[in-house]
Order: C-alpha cells, then structure tokens, then sequence
C-alpha cells in the first residue's frame, strides 16, 4: 500500500543514542557574586603582584624547612605581607572550589548558585573561626611565642601555597583542554598533599618546642576537629 510522506513518518520516532552530556565548570549566569568576586579577585591580583613574587621564596623554603616558617615568623615585613597576601587569596580560593565543586554536600544541591557560594565563604570563615578560638583554649604553656606564632601562623602560608596550586591547575587545564572532572580530581588530590605536607611541617615545629605527647594532643585539638567537622559535612551530610 502506497502512503504519503507525512502518513509513513506521522507515527515514527527518532532513535539517537543518549549519551551523557560532559560535566562542566559549575560557573552559572545567574551567579552574580561569581563575578563581582572574580572582579575584585583580579583587582586585589593587580596591586599585590608585587608583594605575591616577593614572599613565594620564603613559602616554598616553608614546604621545604621547617625551621624557614620560624624565620618568616621572626621578620615582621614578610609575615605582614605573607598574612595580608592570605586574607586576599581567600576570595581566588573560595570561586575555584565552587567553580569545580570542592566542596558539594547533599544538602547544598537544592540551592542556588549564590547561595551555594555564599556557603563555602562562610564554611572557610568558619573553619578559620574554630581554628583561632581552639588557639586561644588550647596554647601549650611552656611553647615559646616565636614558637608559637610559627606553628599558629604556618597555616596562612600553605593557604596560600594551595590557592597557587589551584589557580594553576585551573590554568593548565584550560589551556591543554583537559576534562572537568579531571581537573577536579587533580585539586582534591593536590589538596590532600598539601594538607598533609602542612600537618607535618607542623608537627616538627612542635617536637622542637614541646614534648611529642603535647604536641599530638595539640595537633589533634588544633587541626583534627575542625577539619573532621569539614570532611564530614561535605561527605556525610
């Protein structure tokens, strides 16, 4: 039986294989703090390059030496500026782990983009909060305070050692193209090093000052419970 074109193809369907389509850079247009962070971000970039060049020496002799963090302690210009370069690469950090979902509870999926960005600045102000009052409660008395300033303070300077680690991994993934969620991948692994190459650093400034059992008991108050409380809000809940 003969039939019109519009008859044979009325009651057909088009069968193309699903695929899944690529995960991308969770950047949304309707996230308007993205941007005007990003802004300030670029601007805060431009008047501190100068001061960024000239601390990076001392924070890679930090990840080498130990005992470099007690001398970046002990100058007050390099500290100063080491602690003012922190405070700026707080917003650099917190647009990348939202931009590659570093941070992604369960509980944050409903939300929106600004909302959820707002959640991760204020999940790292709260990290650093718990971290400054744990300081103040659980200071070892017979640690010196040079000493103590190196093992409080050297967490700033792996701060901004991981920051760098992030930017540059988002900066060599677009430019050789490399899949979002390698790229991902990449910045937890990197993250986990660092973290780890920090508790260490750590850990030798403290036997240099106090005794192993007061520096593991300090180690655990200080650094243990605030990030077991951020693993396991963005894994658990």
């Amino acid at each position: 039986m003969i039939q019109s074109v519009e008859n044979a193809f009325h009651n057909s369907e088009l069968m193309l294989a699903l695929e899944p389509t690529e995960s991308t850079i969770n950047i949304s247009h309707e996230c308007g703090f993205f941007y005007m962070f990003l802004a300030i971000a670029v601007i805060l970039f431009i008047t501190q390059i100068r001061t960024v060049l000239e601390i990076i020496p001392s924070l890679l002799a930090t990840a080498i030496r130990w005992k470099e963090s007690l001398n970046l302690e002990a100058s007050v210009r390099l500290s100063r500026d080491r602690d003012l370069v922190a405070i700026c690469s707080i917003i650099p950090f917190c647009l990348t782990a939202y931009s590659f979902n570093l941070y992604e509870p369960t509980w944050m999926e409903p939300l929106g983009p600004n909302t959820r960005l707002w959640i991760i600045f204020g999940m790292l102000g709260l990290f650093f909060g718990i971290r400054t009052l744990l300081e103040h409660m659980f200071k070892p008395r017979r640690v010196s305070l040079k000493s103590y300033k190196g093992v409080v303070r050297v967490a700033y300077s792996f701060f901004i050692i991981l920051t760098i680690f992030l930017l540059s991994i988002a900066a060599w993934g677009a430019v050789f193209k490399m899949d979002y969620e390698s790229m991902r991948n990449a910045m937890l692994w990197v993250s986990a090093l660092t973290y780890l190459l920090y508790l260490v650093r750590k850990i030798q400034i403290l036997n240099s000052c106090c005794s192993f059992f007061t520096g593991f008991l300090y180690l655990c108050a200080l650094e243990i419970l605030p990030t077991g409380v951020l693993v396991t809000s963005a894994v658990i809940f």
